[in-house]
């Protein structure tokens, strides 16, 4: 039992390697839009009460409502983002764009050498590029046979009625 105690605790203050925190399509440019996600809210176990409560009295009424209807379901999702995690960032080279507190994460322009040292920071979980819509690069524009029929001539040529058409 010792042994596993043991273990645990050894365990309980590894970190990622940077190498493992940082997606390898970051790399691939100079500068990358990146999501950075944190390990926690910066809220204390003696804080949730009130950080919860602080989280209720802002949020509108009509939403307040609609999940009152549902068994009140508030929780650590809904804690918004440790200011001073972002404000590390920040100062690491990072350009903040876009807050989600869903994601406990923002999104910052950064700089490829900044990376390493923006991974390294103990309340940043992970980083990964923020996706991209790639358009197809083999689009082919697809002719049609007969401006008469327009969109309807595949479904004309397969039940035969274009040469009847053309008698």
């Amino acid at each position: 039992m010792l042994q596993v105690l043991l273990i645990f605790g050894a365990l309980y203050g590894y970190r990622a390697p940077l190498a493992q925190k940082i997606h390898p399509d970051c790399y691939k440019d100079e500068y990358v839009r990146a999501w950075v996600f944190f390990t926690d809210k910066g809220v204390h176990t003696e804080q949730y009460a009130d950080v919860l409560e602080s989280v209720i009295q802002k949020m509108p009424t009509a939403a307040y409502e609609r999940r009152a209807k549902r068994n009140g379901v508030f929780d650590y999702a809904d804690f918004p983002l440790y200011r001073d995690y972002i404000h590390e960032v920040e100062a690491h080279g990072g350009m903040l764009i876009h807050e989600s507190k869903w994601l406990n994460a923002a999104s910052f322009w950064v700089a490829q050498e900044d990376l390493d040292n923006i991974a390294a920071l103990a309340s940043v979980h992970k980083i990964t590029p923020v996706a991209k819509f790639r358009q197809p690069q083999d689009i082919e524009a697809v002719a049609l046979d007969s401006l008469l029929f327009g969109l309807c001539y595949r479904q004309l040529d397969m039940f035969n009625t274009i040469p009847l058409h053309e008698e």
